[in-house]
């Protein structure tokens, strides 16, 4: 779902949102040391994307856009299975046997992007781009923690993140 709002015309917002949930069959966790032997879980995703974008034109040089996504998902695994197949050989779904798991492989992933760009046309045909980018992850869960099965973007204000800025000079004789 996109929402785009613009109430002047140098003003526009636009807002996404986007969702989906996946509910898949036997997928493979690991391989065994002899290669021979497979562990597989049934996996159920969920993604949720938040998106916004505004554009401001300050004047006919110059201009601001800027770009936020939030990315938040996890991946469940249920039910386990094992099965033994030489290299070579097809693993048929019939060649799975139930196992329990003593490590839950599930996962949960948190992101967020975000972009600015400043555009200033000097002079026609020259331009200056000063840009400025961030990505970031959810803090790490710990060791033994329980993997959180939430689309909400938990652990975000503390993690890693990565900064940086462009500055983009171009010049037309």
């Amino acid at each position: 779902m996109n929402v785009t709002w613009k109430p002047l015309p140098r003003l526009q917002t636009s807002l996404g949102t986007e969702y989906q949930t996946t509910a898949e069959g036997p997928r493979r966790l690991e391989a065994e040391e002899d290669n021979e032997g497979y562990l597989l879980g049934e996996r159920t995703s969920r993604f949720l994307t938040l998106t916004l974008r505004q554009l401001v034109v300050l004047s006919p040089r110059i201009s601001l856009q800027a770009y936020v996504q939030v990315f938040s998902g996890y991946g469940r695994y249920d039910r386990f299975y094992a099965a033994r197949a030489a290299p070579g050989d097809i693993l048929r779904l019939s060649s799975l046997s139930p196992i329990t798991l003593e490590e839950d492989p599930s996962f949960n992933l948190t992101e967020l992007r975000a972009r600015a760009v400043l555009r200033w046309e000097y002079a026609l045909g020259s331009t200056l781009f000063v840009v400025y980018t961030r990505t970031q992850s959810a803090t790490p869960r710990a060791e033994g923690e329980p993997v959180r099965l939430t689309l909400l973007p938990r652990g975000l204000p503390g993690g890693p993140h990565s900064d940086s800025l462009l500055v983009k000079f171009g010049y037309m004789w």
